[in-house]
């Protein structure tokens, strides 16, 4: 019985402890998400870094840092470096990025905030902007979302 209690206070430590890493990253999504939304019509700049401009992995970055978070430069070391791979849409959560194979590879990456929208630094014509991950092209390009604990 001792075996018992003890086994089912260390659950309950674990899903508290689980819990709490839940609403941190619900607090640090939402910076996240409100740091991306600020910068939507901004332009893109091939290797920016921000403030001025950004290219995708530059805002990502951004947007991390400025939520107490560091996180790689690049596109590929960004995804190696996730916690947790999300391949479903509807498991993914606000301030999640989320990653493209633009050209054939994991190539591009933007912020998810939340209703299946996405904000990323695009392309010099485009700039910064929203987009939905159900339009045509982007779902046919999406390849899963990350996440950093």
């Amino acid at each position: 019985e001792r075996l018992i209690e003890e086994e089912r206070k260390r659950r309950e430590e674990e899903e508290k402890k689980k819990q709490d890493e839940a609403l941190k990253n619900s607090v640090t999504g939402s910076q996240i998400v409100a740091f991306a939304r600020k910068y939507v019509g901004n332009p893109y700049v091939w290797g920016g870094n921000g403030p001025v401009g950004f290219d995708c992995s530059g805002l990502t970055k951004y947007a991390y840092a400025a939520a107490g978070k560091s996180i790689p430069r690049t596109v590929r070391t960004q995804y190696n470096a996730c916690d947790e791979l999300i391949y479903s849409y509807d498991a993914l959560q606000p301030g999640d990025l989320v990653f493209f194979h633009t050209e054939g590879w994991n190539s591009h990456v933007g912020i998810y905030i939340g209703g299946g929208e996405f904000v990323h630094a695009g392309s010099p014509s485009t700039g910064i902007v929203r987009a939905s991950l159900y339009n045509t092209y982007w779902r046919s390009v999406f390849f899963c979302g990350g996440r950093f604990y």
